[in-house]
């Protein structure tokens, strides 16, 4: 997968916008991008470990009080990191491009899809799985470096931010033993994130069509 996403970086189709505001040369690449995630973070892991899907994600236990007085802020605090980030992006249109909505959408099944099984992975199958080996520590500090390594490619604030959020997330997945938690938490950064640059570039192809 890292080695997937170094060249999806080198055809700068790694992201949808990058931080000077262009959007990937190639959208579809980008989705090619998200179902090799799938693949290798979310249906091989699952046939390997042959883990019941049910009980990673949703785990056996409902959220006390206190987690839920944690979480909640923990979602506003994303949303409004991920708008803040956003409006930083300034947005450039080459001449003649075009994308069709269409195309933004089959981007954010492939995204979803993809931030599941990135999560199922991180969150489900490696954090647990290193916690039966060795204690919840170590296998925090496993997961974050992981996290880290895999955003190489993007930008160094997206890879320092990977720190408090690979120890956020960790936390409140091991609090109820399930994955649910980083699920929202990743698809709530990445659709505070995105969807403002995107609703800014479709209203600039609009004006110079």
């Amino acid at each position: 997968m890292f080695i997937i996403t170094g060249i999806a970086k080198s055809i700068k189709s790694n992201r949808l916008f990058n931080t000077e505001g262009m959007m990937a040369t190639n959208i579809n690449s980008l989705i090619g991008l998200h179902f090799s995630g799938i693949l290798w973070l979310g249906l091989i892991p699952i046939i390997v470990c042959k883990q019941p899907i049910n009980t990673i994600i949703f785990g056996e236990s409902l959220p006390t009080f206190l987690w839920t007085l944690i979480f909640i802020p923990s979602v506003a605090l994303l949303i409004f990191a991920g708008i803040r980030s956003s409006y930083n992006i300034c947005i450039k249109l080459p001449p003649a491009h075009t994308t069709k909505l269409q195309s933004f959408h089959s981007y954010f099944f492939s995204r979803v899809l993809f931030l599941f099984c990135y999560e199922l992975f991180f969150r489900g199958v490696l954090l647990f799985n290193c916690i039966s080996l060795w204690d919840n520590l170590t296998a925090i500090i496993i997961t974050t470096a992981l996290t880290i390594l895999i955003h190489v490619f993007t930008n160094k604030k997206e890879m320092l931010g990977c720190i408090p959020y690979g120890i956020i997330t960790s936390l409140l997945c091991i609090a109820i033993h399930a994955i649910w938690p980083a699920i929202v938490l990743h698809c709530t950064l990445s659709f505070a994130y995105e969807i403002p640059p995107i609703n800014h570039f479709l209203k600039q192809q609009k004006l110079t069509s």
